[in-house]
C-alpha cells in the first residue's frame, strides 16, 4: 500500500505513525513533517493510522491510498460490472416500451 499525506497550511507540521493494532508495533513513524508519501508491504491484518497535530494551529490533513495489483483490480472489476448492470437495466426499460 503507498500513502500521500499532506497538510494543508503547508507551513504547520504533523506526526504519522502507522501502527499495527495486534502487536501495537509501529510500522511507519514519520515526525515533524508538511507532506509525506510512504510504502508499506502488504500484509493483511488491521492498521491503525493516527496523525498528530504538533503546530498548535487548524490544519486539513489529505490522506491518499493509492491502490494497485489485485486491489486495484478488484475495484475496476466492482466498477465495470455496475455500468454493465445500469446499462441493462436502460437498455431493458427501452425495449419494453417499443
Amino acid at each position: 500500500m503507498k500513502f500521500l499525506i499532506e497538510v494543508i497550511p503547508s507551513k504547520f507540521k504533523v506526526d504519522v505513525l502507522l501502527l499495527d493494532t495486534r502487536s501495537l508495533k509501529t510500522v511507519v513513524e514519520h515526525r515533524n513533517v508538511s507532506s509525506i508519501t510512504f510504502e508499506v508491504e502488504h500484509r493483511r491484518g488491521l492498521y491503525l493510522l493516527a496523525i498528530r497535530n504538533i503546530s498548535g494551529g487548524t490544519v486539513s490533513v489529505f490522506i491518499t491510498r493509492v491502490s494497485r495489483g489485485i486491489q486495484q483490480d478488484i475495484l475496476y472489476l466492482g466498477l465495470a460490472t455496475l455500468v454493465l448492470g445500469i446499462t441493462g437495466v436502460i437498455i431493458g426499460k427501452f425495449l419494453g416500451r417499443v
